[in-house]
């Protein structure tokens, strides 16, 4: 059986290996522009939003029992906007500051509330909840795409959610349970979507690389088709839903370093907390994977490696780390890496149609960025 198991594996590598993509490259070049929203209330969650109107900047603020909500003007700033009430029916049941992980805006009447164990759908209009859908069942649990903010699909009319089988396994663990991605609508309910990858890899990462969790998915979705990835492997499935195929590819971009081996065994705790906090800083992992509808490429973000010392001899820290991104054009071709600065952008990204938009606080203000690419 155990031989079994690993001739299927080899296989498996050696047909995506025969698939790989090929790597085009090219010049690229990005530029990122910054709006500072001033007196910006502290928010604990965020997000983007966009429709035929104009696009929108929404926060969830910490003292408030409302979202902020921002539009951005015709000199490409942003502009208050209005106040979303959230339903009085569900902030007085819930703590919104620390048991909702994430607002989804399906429309600028209609959110969704993430919380820790319900999916509700909140219509702000009129101040009430009208669906709800719990996040755990019979043998399976729902959670957030992980490493990606969540966003509705609006020609799907679908939120995409991780999917997490446990079968007949009691407890909870990262060992491969994590059979597929599913799709939460109104009309249908839960509809599980891509097939389980395979356990073995997933087996295989969790062993070696313990201070990386390996089963962090992240979903690239457009029309019916979904790729999603690992943090720690250059591999990329792909899921043709309306043909039921699948295929693997391998994309070794220009800045990828596989992770190395580590063994933990024997190390107390302080002393092995202290080893995979130095490990997660100078290793290579990727962050993020999305899909630009607008210009029909992928985007998969990432951590460059970096050595645990300076040139001085002082340890790098965090503030150091050089973020980057690899495109990828539909046909699963590498277009190209670009690497910032250190603290020049390492922000979690929304695709809108005139770019990548993120946010974050400093000194009590709220500054927006917006990423764009150029490449012949």
């Amino acid at each position: 059986m155990v031989l079994l198991m690993k001739i299927k594996l080899f296989i498996f590598f050696l047909l995506s290996c025969l698939f790989a993509c090929q790597y085009n490259k090219h010049d690229i070049s990005y530029h990122i522009t910054r709006d500072t929203l001033v007196n910006v209330p502290l928010y604990a969650q965020k997000g983007f939003y966009e429709n035929d109107s104009g696009i929108y900047f929404y926060c969830k603020p910490i003292q408030y029992d409302s979202l902020c909500v921002y539009k951005i003007g015709e000199n490409e700033t942003f502009n208050f906007y209005n106040y979303l009430k959230i339903p009085s029916v569900f902030a007085d049941s819930v703590d919104c500051n620390h048991e909702v992980s994430q607002w989804i805006l399906v429309n600028l009447d209609t959110i969704i509330a993430l919380g820790n164990q319900t999916l509700n759908f909140l219509d702000m209009k009129n101040d009430t909840v009208f669906h709800t859908f719990p996040l755990e069942g019979d043998g399976y649990v729902l959670d957030a795409l992980c490493m990606n903010s969540l966003q509705w699909n609006k020609n799907r009319q679908v939120l995409p959610l991780r999917y997490v089988n446990y079968g007949n396994i009691k407890e909870r663990t990262y060992n491969g349970d994590v059979e597929m991605v599913a799709e939460y609508s109104l009309e249908k309910g839960l509809q599980p979507i891509a097939p389980k990858y395979p356990f073995e890899i997933s087996d295989s990462y969790l062993k070696d690389y313990t201070f990386l969790p390996p089963c962090l998915v992240m979903l690239a979705s457009h029309e019916d088709m979904f790729v999603y990835a690992f943090s720690t492997s250059s591999l990329l499935i792909c899921y043709d839903a309306k043909n039921n195929k699948v295929d693997s590819f391998y994309l070794n971009n220009e800045n990828y370093k596989p992770l190395p081996q580590l063994d933990t065994t024997g190390m107390a705790q302080i002393s092995r907390s202290n080893f995979i906090g130095r490990q997660s800083l100078v290793n290579f992992y990727y962050t993020d994977l999305l899909y630009d509808a607008y210009k029909g490429i992928y985007y998969r973000f990432f951590k460059k490696d970096m050595p645990l010392k300076n040139e001085k001899g002082f340890f790098n820290t965090w503030d150091d780390v050089i973020y980057g991104v690899t495109l990828i054009d539909n046909k699963f071709n590498i277009i190209g890496d670009v690497c910032f600065q250190p603290k020049e952008y390492r922000q979690t990204n929304f695709v809108t149609s005139k770019g990548l938009y993120s946010a974050s606080q400093k000194n009590g203000n709220t500054i927006i960025y917006k990423l764009n690419f150029d490449y012949e």
